[in-house]
């Protein structure tokens, strides 16, 4: 393999009830009817800078890039070992890739469970990275074998959240699940939803 998908991104441990907090896909769910959950999180971005530096010493080609400034685009396989140190060093990396991702799934624009102004009183803590090699199951690169950089961030929120996020996942009208750890571990919800394979790395 001469080169391959990468995708760096920020996901969220958030426990409501004693349970992981997951977000079902909008996409997936309205082309398909399918419900397939995953933490909250999204695409870490780096800056305008950042992206030339990717094309300047990783040679990525510019058509690659999947979307404005997120880190997701293909990559010569000899290049993993140099962009894990770059990737590592984060100078060109936004500060609160957790947060943003959180306030934009919340919100009014996409699942609309929380006001902007609770859900800005959420923190995130760093609590591991990890890197495997996984087939994507994002829209239109389904299949396509992904070198993930995951960062795990454990959520600081209060209770007045949890009590929040509990009450839309208890009216079933939203893609927002609670799950137990059997339930990531058989890759099912009680609900019958699909659960991630990266959700795993939440318990």
């Amino acid at each position: 393999m001469d080169a391959i998908r990468v995708s760096c991104g920020a996901l969220i441990r958030l426990m409501v009830d004693g349970r992981f907090a997951l977000i079902g896909s909008r996409t997936t769910f309205r082309l398909t009817g399918q419900r397939r959950l995953s933490p909250f999180g999204g695409g870490i971005e780096t800056t305008e800078r950042g992206q030339t530096d990717l094309v300047n010493q990783f040679d990525v080609d510019p058509a690659t890039f999947e979307g404005g400034y997120d880190l997701r685009f293909r990559l010569a396989c000899k290049h993993i070992d140099r962009f894990r140190i770059w990737f590592n060093e984060g100078s060109e990396l936004e500060l609160d890739p957790a947060g943003r991702e959180f306030r934009e799934e919340t919100g009014p624009d996409e699942h609309n469970l929380l006001l902007p102004a609770l859900a800005t009183q959420a923190r995130f803590v760093l609590m591991h990275q990890s890197e495997y090699v996984l087939p994507s199951t994002r829209r239109g690169q389904e299949g396509v074998m992904t070198h993930c950089f995951h960062r795990f961030y454990e959520a600081d929120v209060p209770e007045e959240l949890r009590q929040e996020l509990l009450r839309a996942a208890q009216r079933g009208t939203n893609l927002l699940e609670l799950v137990t750890a059997d339930e990531i571990a058989a890759r099912k919800s009680a609900r019958g939803s699909d659960i991630a394979e990266l959700c795993q790395f939440l318990v």
